[in-house]
């Protein structure tokens, strides 16, 4: 795109031919992307003219366009520079073909009602001269619709990656809508009488209470196609209590049993149920789900997880137990797109903290 100078001179103003003249360039298909009316200043028309310095016409052309008031125009569109100059048409209104500015509105000189730019360069000059700020506005909106553009390619790719991972498990997904669809609508119903029909064996850890893990695996699988269809945010919370059996030697299986309920009881307690889900993964591992939540949000969580869990003094037989966690957290989409990473990446993390002194919460920073 071209940007050119037009100014519709004094006598165009004065014989009421501005609309006109716009007119003829916007049915060209041409677009004014800067207008004013102004009264040329003695030095300014110097400035303007100054190219014709020492000629015979050059008092006569200063004295005219200073005369009275002209609109100064900014016109764009492909090819602009040459496209007006043959709207305009010949510098002698005589010598202008019909169907030009000057061959159709004008009869004299310099009274010829328009002035174009006559070259890329001059149009530069002259819109500089005119519109001062014109280039640094016009080099802002480039580049903030730059921006704008990448902005978009980006969210183009992660679309396609996105309808691309949807498609290739569209079957699976089907499968669970139709296994699950009923059971999470009343889940955030009432998410123990859901519980109750579907039987606690199947569902339910009996150990500490909480989700078991292929309930919880099946879930999140479910859970993931939803939020990767539906752009919700959502995090996973891996636990792990450290040094479990060496803190309770001494206990029974069913003493122990009653602290892992107890720690069962706290994780349930630190998130949003039912908006949040808290299953058993492991011997002495949990596994959170948080639903629509920031990776900062759920950082927060899994440090309140790891502050209760020390803050809590277990009591069996006698004998008192303090425990500590170690946390790893997980954030979608943030951190990573597939479910089978994410759950991998958790691991590993918790793995990395429980090495480096245990008590610690983990994230992809």
């Amino acid at each position: 795109m071209q940007s050119t100078l037009v100014l519709i001179k004094p006598d165009g103003v004065e014989r009421n031919l501005i609309g006109e003249v716009i007119s003829r360039f916007e049915k060209k298909g041409l677009k004014i992307t800067a207008m004013k009316m102004l009264k040329m200043t003695l030095e300014l028309a110097k400035e303007h003219y100054a190219e014709h310095v020492g000629k015979p016409f050059y008092d006569d052309l200063i004295s005219y366009i200073t005369s009275g008031p002209v609109v100064a125009l900014v016109v764009e569109g492909r090819e602009a520079v040459g496209v007006v100059r043959k709207l305009v048409g010949a510098t002698d209104p005589v010598d202008a073909a019909p169907g030009t500015i000057r061959g159709d509105l004008s009869m004299d000189e310099p009274a010829n009602t328009v002035h174009a730019s006559d070259s890329v360069d001059a149009a530069k000059r002259e819109i500089k001269r005119f519109f001062p700020g014109y280039w640094n506005k016009k080099r802002v909106n480039i580049e903030s619709l730059q921006r704008k553009i990448e902005k978009l390619e980006k969210e183009n790719v992660l679309l396609k990656k996105r309808a691309e991972w949807y498609n290739s498990q569209s079957q699976q997904m089907e499968g669970l809508i139709e296994q699950y669809n009923q059971l999470v609508k009343k889940e955030f119903d009432n998410i123990e009488n859901v519980i109750e029909k579907m039987g606690t064996r199947e569902v339910i850890d009996p150990t500490t209470r909480v989700y078991s893990r292929d309930h919880m695996l099946k879930y999140i699988n479910f859970f993931h196609a939803k939020a990767f269809q539906e752009n919700i945010e959502y995090s996973l919370i891996f636990v792990d209590i450290d040094d479990f059996e060496k803190a309770t030697s001494g206990l029974n299986r069913e003493q122990s049993d009653i602290i892992l309920r107890e720690l069962g009881k706290i994780l349930k307690e630190t998130v949003r149920v039912p908006l949040d889900t808290v299953s058993r993964l492991g011997a002495n591992e949990f596994l959170i789900l948080l639903t629509e939540i920031s990776k900062k949000d759920s950082i927060s969580v899994a440090k309140r997880i790891n502050e209760n869990c020390a803050a809590k003094k277990f009591t069996s037989n006698g004998k008192t137990v303090q425990l500590t966690c170690t946390t790893s957290v997980i954030h979608f989409p943030e951190d990573e797109a597939e479910l089978s990473k994410l759950l991998e990446n958790g691991e590993k993390l918790l793995e990395i903290g429980k090495k480096d002194g245990k008590n610690k919460v983990m994230f992809v920073k």
